[in-house]
């Protein structure tokens, strides 16, 4: 029987299959087994099979042995209406000792979409059905006979799609992964404080306190995995992204709302088009020009098991074993289940996070030639041991992303009486032997305190974290006088971790523990440190000054953490300033550093900072990005005295900053004032005229005069200019922007209509005339206007972007549209969107009115006219170059392929594979199946202004969205009057009337082939 594999999973994407003949059915486990490639070093075994283990997703080891595994057999369609849900919970046991669980009992049955599960007080706190539940047995008959819904509210849409991996962290929190679907939680366990109003989850992750029921939103927003690391970082997931690190939390970005946050994650692996997987199978990874990529990455895992530390991954060197890996050695994995794989990153510090060690591998940790392996989960086992759950199945994918014929076809339910759980480990028995912890499991969870001792302080991270999970849930806090022992300076950093994070759980922290601490030998002990110093009152002289020795720490994440505690602390001596402009300045700090500071400093003191760092010395490329940020920072504040004191700080100066120290300056408060609707060029103008500011216009006007060098317009030029690169050229007309002068406003005519210069540079003067104080007349605005129709997509589109950066030229380009002038397909979905969101009733009436003359599409009936056409035609290899001009044209603004585009909604290269009609359907009807993560939203400012865009991050105190050519705009909360999502994709709808027929097939051709278009590549026409 023919079999259809799961190719890559875009999240826009409906469906993408192979039609090649592949493997007839599933293979044995012992023929599975064969058909692995495992590191060297390690050894793969089989732990349970079908029929004890079906479709498993989720495991746990509870404290006896046991192992729990939660099975998704509803996937992918769920039950039939009417019908009780299929997933199950299964306790596995290995009777006999010999390494495989061959006894397996149903816990609990008939449920809806089960996804995780954490063993909690001798039961388990399950997800599933939108609800997190607790289930236990009370009677020992391995049946549950209590349950509760504690939370409730999660998003149901997607089974694959849903809140998952409660996880116990070292806080005592347990936290979820909400599946990028968010949702509205409220909490219904009796014994719990109701909440006042519920809590939604739009991009964010959550958790919840076991015993008191508090709950909240938190940073981060997982798919489907989670995990801490054992020094307390939380690494999350999804499709393209195998391993965030969740790096800020909401609280440490009180102080300074006004910080734009593009993002509270960090890619610690590479990410999207940047990964890399070498697949052994068949399909869209391995082809010899397809760049394999994660497009399913799941059950993130970080790892310094011991057990698993085989160092030296490059192909071809020696491997050895290292029982104490040290700082740079530890481990991220990810599953991959549509490449049949399991990846493996070695981790390093760098700067405040981590990076990947050799992001590029020859060769997979574990990769399969067997296209049924789905490997779709980890964890690690009481004996260090790795252990992967295995759904087992032909097709892994969600329906909701298929076009309508291939929702129903039996192929999507191959393998759901099938799945595996392999167990990876040391090949080296001896380097196994661990005398003083043969012990594997606790009788129950009651037992002596010293054994807790024991598993508390062992090197093994289950045991460790089981002993903590016990001690939690149990809330025996009789422990604590053993474990406050082990908080010295010469204790093990994992052990004086879990002694201190006890502490703070049991609220009995101490000021002697933070110092202990911070004065530890290891400084991931210090960066954990830090953490806590919020939990105690911080008025100690001498916890502050320890906080601020810690900004001179060789080691990134220790600085970092340092800037974070500060803000802890009342303290605003100079002396704070200095250590912070030093360890920033002086270590080459990273965006994370610099986000740091930026939080933890007063409004007020910004300026000062400011000038600390200018003063600072070293080199001004050093500085450039810290001093930009710092005023985009003062300039989203917009106070006008502080503003005033940076244009002094740059103009009135003796002897005068050079221009490379003033224009970071000025180009980050720009962009600041500008997000708050106030031109800069106007402040200056006003600053220059006083009469107290006579040097800082002698020198504002040489600055103007140095900035027209490139073009050959400095009034004092008597040589040819050197030659300027393009990029360069663009950044100064950026910044002429902020300027006032009519020498200036002369030149961006110029630049604007002159049609042999780059695109980039005219783009760049247009941009700074809408920005600038340039008065714009009708007749200026009906000469741009008029410019529309005879330039390329690119100038075509920012030449509308400036009009509708304006009321009386929104009317004007409406009115050329409306004479006939233009064509009403000129304005792009988004650009309409904004348009019919205007207050102005002139606008609004001459836009209703333009939109009713158009003629609506029947979406079937233009699909069927657009296949028919398809059908007869063939994907050739001068039809797909032909088609990468109409990709330039009408996609790239949002879209990336190879080196054209940028990246705003879906990656859509992933498309070799997939059928041209389905293509069709994505192009020609987006909306039919679109993931909400792309829906486009629409904010409205307490002003009018009007912005669209994709949801790209979302704090308490900012909205950003990014829209087309990769820009994100950040907007306060507080200035937004309306926000809400349009419920359509940020697609453009009706795009048949922007592209021919035959211009489609020639598009289509391009997005099958791009990768084959080199000459010296065999391109395989295609007839359809």
């Amino acid at each position: 029987m023919q079999r259809l594999t799961l190719l890559a999973i875009t999240i826009i994407s409906i469906g993408l299959f192979t039609d090649r003949n592949l493997q007839a059915g599933p293979l044995s486990t012992e023929d599975a087994k064969q058909s692995f490639e495992l590191r060297n070093g390690y050894q793969i075994s089989l732990v349970a099979s079908e029929p004890e283990v079906i479709d498993p997703v989720a495991m746990a080891f509870d404290e006896t042995g046991r192992l729990w595994v939660v099975e998704m057999r509803d996937y992918p369609n769920g039950p039939a209406e009417g019908e009780p849900g299929k997933s199950r919970i299964k306790i596995l046991r290995d009777t006999d000792g010999d390494g495989y669980y061959e006894t397996a009992v149903t816990f609990a049955d008939n449920l809806l979409f089960a996804t995780g599960i954490l063993p909690w007080k001798g039961g388990v706190i399950v997800t599933l059905s939108g609800k997190v539940e607790y289930f236990k047995d009370t009677n020992g008959d391995d049946k549950f006979d209590e349950r509760e819904t504690w939370l409730e509210g999660f998003a149901e849409q997607n089974p694959q799609l849903r809140a998952n991996h409660p996880t116990l962290g070292p806080d005592g929190f347990i936290y979820v992964a909400n599946g990028l679907r968010g949702g509205s939680i409220t909490s219904v366990r009796a014994d719990w404080p109701q909440l006042t109003e519920p809590i939604e989850l739009r991009g964010k992750d959550f958790r919840f306190d076991p015993q008191t029921g508090k709950c909240e939103s938190i940073a981060g927003n997982g798919q489907f995995g989670m995990s801490f690391d054992q020094w307390g970082h939380r690494m999350i997931c999804s499709n393209r992204n195998p391993c965030m690190q969740v790096m800020l939390s909401y609280d440490q970005l009180e102080r300074q709302p006004r910080a734009v946050i593009n993002s509270l994650v960090h890619d610690v692996s590479p990410s999207g088009v940047d990964s890399k997987l070498s697949a052994l199978t068949g399909n869209w990874t391995t082809s010899n020009l397809h760049q394999g990529q994660f497009t399913a990455a799941c059950g993130v895992l970080s790892s310094q098991s011991p057990q698993l530390n085989i160092q030296n991954i490059t192909i071809g060197l020696p491997f050895k074993r290292d029982p104490d890996p040290g700082l740079n050695n530890f481990f991220i994995y990810a599953c991959d289940p549509t490449a049949n794989l399991i990846h493996r990153d070695q981790i390093k510090y760098s700067g405040s996070t981590f990076a990947a060690v050799e992001p590029h591998q020859e060769k997979e940790f574990l990769a399969s030639s067997d296209e049924w392996f789905r490997p779709v989960n980890l964890k690690i086992g009481p004996d260090g041991s790795l252990y992967v759950a295995d759904m087992y199945r032909a097709v892994i994918e969600h329906p909701q992303f298929m076009p309508d014929e291939l929702k129903k076809r039996p192929d999507l339910t191959l393998g759901n009486d099938r799945g595996r759980i392999w167990k990876i480990k040391d090949e080296d028995p001896v380097f196994l032997e661990d005398p003083e912890l043969s012990q594997v499991i606790l009788e129950d969870s009651k037992n002596t305190a010293v054994t807790l001792l024991k598993w508390l302080s062992c090197n093994r991270e289950w045991k460790r974290d089981t002993a903590f999970r016990i001690v939690i849930q149990e809330q025996d806090e009789s422990i604590l006088e053993s474990t406050e022992k082990w908080l010295t300076e010469q204790s093990s950093g994992k052990t004086f971790l879990v002694a201190i994070r006890l502490q703070s759980y049991f609220q009995k922290l101490k000021e002697e523990h933070l110092l202990s601490g911070l004065k530890h030998k290891d400084p991931r002990v210090v960066a954990q440190t830090l953490r806590m110093i919020k939990e105690i009152p911080t008025n100690s002289e001498n916890l502050f000054s320890n906080v601020l020795e810690c900004l001179k720490n060789e080691h990134g994440p220790v600085r970092f953490e340092a800037l974070l505690a500060l803000q802890n602390f009342s303290e605003d001596s100079p002396e704070t300033m200095n250590s912070v402009v030093d360890s920033v300045v002086n270590h080459n700090s990273d965006s994370w550093s610099i986000l740091a500071t930026l939080l933890l400093f007063d409004s007020e003191q910004l300026d000062e900072l400011l000038n600390s760092v200018l003063e600072s010395k070293i080199s001004i490329t050093q500085k450039s990005e810290l001093t930009q940020q710092i005023a985009e920072l003062i300039g989203r504040i917009n106070d006008a005295e502080q503003v005033e004191d940076v244009l002094s700080t740059l103009f009135q100066q003796t002897p005068p900053r050079s221009s490379s120290e003033i224009k970071p300056v000025l180009s980050g408060l720009g962009a600041g004032l500008k997000s708050r609707g106030v031109k800069l060029s106007n402040a200056i103008a006003m600053f220059m005229n006083k009469p107290e500011h006579m040097l800082a216009k002698q020198q504002i006007a040489s600055l103007t005069e140095e900035l027209k060098l490139p073009f050959g317009k400095n009034e004092n030029q008597v040589v040819q200019p050197r030659k300027y690169p393009l990029q360069e050229k663009v950044q100064v007309i950026s910044l002429m922007e902020y300027l006032p002068g009519g020498s200036i406003r002369v030149l961006l005519d110029e630049l604007i209509v002159e049609p042999t210069l780059p695109v980039d540079l005219r783009i760049a003067a247009l941009n700074s005339l809408a920005g600038g104080d340039h008065e714009i007349t009708p007749e200026q605005t009906q000469n741009l206007v008029t410019l529309i129709r005879s330039e390329t997509p690119a100038m075509r589109r920012e030449l509308i972007e400036f009009c509708l950066k304006s009321t009386p030229r929104t009317l004007t380009l409406l009115e050329s549209i409306d004479q006939g002038k233009l064509k009403f397909r000129e304005l792009a979905g988004d650009q309409q969107t904004r348009i019919a969101r205007s207050r102005d009733q002139a606008v609004s009436a001459l836009y209703n009115k333009l939109k009713s003359s158009q003629k609506e599409s029947n979406r079937d009936a233009v699909l069927a006219a657009y296949k028919a056409n398809l059908d007869q035609q063939k994907l050739d290899r001068p039809a797909a170059i032909r088609g990468r001009e109409h990709f330039k044209q009408h996609c790239a603004i949002c879209h990336q392929i190879g080196a054209d585009g940028v990246r705003v909604g879906p990656d859509i290269s992933d498309t070799r594979t997939k059928r041209s009609d389905e293509l069709l359907t994505s192009i020609l009807d987006p909306n039919r199946a679109i993931d909400n993560n792309y829906f486009s939203y629409t904010a409205v400012t307490a002003e009018g202004k009007i912005a669209t865009g994709i949801l790209a991050e979302e704090t308490p105190y900012t909205i950003t969205l990014k829209q087309a050519k990769g820009t994100t705009i950040s907007l306060q909360r507080e200035e937004i009057d309306e926000f809400a999502s349009d419920g359509v994709s940020f697609m453009p709808q009706q795009f048949e009337k922007n592209i021919s027929k035959e211009q489609m097939v020639e598009l289509i051709s391009f997005l099958k082939n791009w990768r084959y278009l080199e000459e010296d590549v065999p391109f395989v026409e295609e007839g359809n």
